[in-house]
C-alpha cells in the first residue's frame, strides 16, 4: 500500500499510461479492419499521445480514414487538424468544409465549429447570422461553448437583434455546466444590471467560479470587487483560492 500521496499519484498515472496503451492496441485493430469509430480513436490517442507517441501526421491520417467514412467526429478531428495546421498545413476552407459535414449530420461540437468559422470569417465568407443558426443548433443540444456562443452574439447583438435577457439565459446555460467564459460574462450581467437585475453579490459569485477556472479576467474583477467592496466585504482581495488584505 502507497505510503504517500505521491506514490499514489505515480502509480495513478502509469495505470493510466498501461490502460492507454492497452486501448491504443484495440483501436488499431479495429481501425484495420476500416472501422471509422476506432480510425476516430486512434487518430484520438495519436493528436494527444496517449498510449502512443504524440504524432499529428499519424493522427491526420486516422482522422482522414474515419472521416471519408462519413464519420462526423472523424470530420471534425480532420477539420480542427486543417484548421490549427497540426500534421498537415493549415487551411481555413478545408477546415470549414469538414466541420459542414459533422454539423449536417447533426454533431454539435461540429456545429460550434462552423459557427465560429462564420463569426470569424475563416475558411468562409464572414455571416453573423449562419454563425447564430449554428451556434444554436449546438447549443439546443446543450453543448455549452455554443451556449455561451450564442449568448455572446445576443449580448453584442451579432446576427441577432441585441437581447440581454436572452444573452443571459444562455450564459447561464453554459455557466453551470463550467464554461469559465459563460461564468466570468454572466457575471459581468450582473455587475452591469444587463438583462438581470443589478446584483454584485452574485456577481461575485460567478466571478469566483470563473477565476477559480484560471479566468484573468474574472481575476481582476473579482479582486476590484473586494477593492471597492462590491458584493463582498471592502478591504480584501480574494481570487483563485487567495484571500489577502488588498493594499
Amino acid at each position: 500500500m502507497p505510503s504517500t500521496i505521491w506514490e499514489t499519484v505515480i502509480i495513478t498515472a502509469g495505470e493510466r499510461s498501461r490502460i492507454y496503451a492497452e486501448a491504443v492496441k484495440w483501436y488499431q485493430k479495429s481501425a484495420d479492419q476500416d472501422n471509422s469509430y476506432g480510425q476516430y480513436m486512434l487518430g484520438e490517442c495519436y493528436y494527444n499521445g496517449n498510449g502512443v507517441t504524440q504524432d499529428y501526421e499519424s493522427a491526420v491520417k486516422w482522422y482522414q480514414a474515419s472521416a471519408e467514412q462519413d464519420n462526423p467526429y472523424g470530420q471534425v478531428g480532420l477539420g480542427t487538424c486543417y484548421f490549427f495546421g497540426d500534421g498537415t498545413e493549415a487551411n481555413f476552407e478545408e477546415a470549414a468544409q469538414w466541420y459542414e459535414k459533422a454539423a449536417k449530420q447533426g454533431n454539435a461540437v461540429g456545429q460550434n465549429e462552423l459557427g465560429a468559422c462564420y463569426s470569424s470569417g475563416l475558411g468562409v465568407e464572414e455571416d453573423a447570422a449562419k454563425a447564430v443558426e449554428w451556434f444554436q443548433k449546438a447549443a439546443n443540444q446543450g453543448y455549452a461553448v455554443s451556449q455561451y456562443n450564442l449568448g455572446k452574439h445576443y449580448y453584442d447583438g451579432e446576427g441577432v437583434e441585441r437581447d440581454y435577457q436572452t444573452a443571459v439565459q444562455w450564459y447561464e446555460k453554459a455557466a453551470n455546466q463550467g464554461d469559465a467564459d459563460a461564468q466570468r460574462e454572466l457575471g459581468n450581467c450582473y455587475y452591469d444590471g444587463k438583462g438581470v437585475e443589478q446584483d454584485y453579490e452574485t456577481a461575485v459569485e460567478w466571478y469566483e467560479k470563473a477565476a477559480e477556472q484560471g479566468d484573468m479576467s474574472a481575476q481582476e474583477k473579482l479582486i476590484q470587487c473586494y477593492r471597492t467592496g462590491k458584493g463582498v466585504e471592502k478591504g480584501r482581495e480574494k481570487s483563485c483560492g487567495v484571500d489577502k488584505q488588498a493594499e
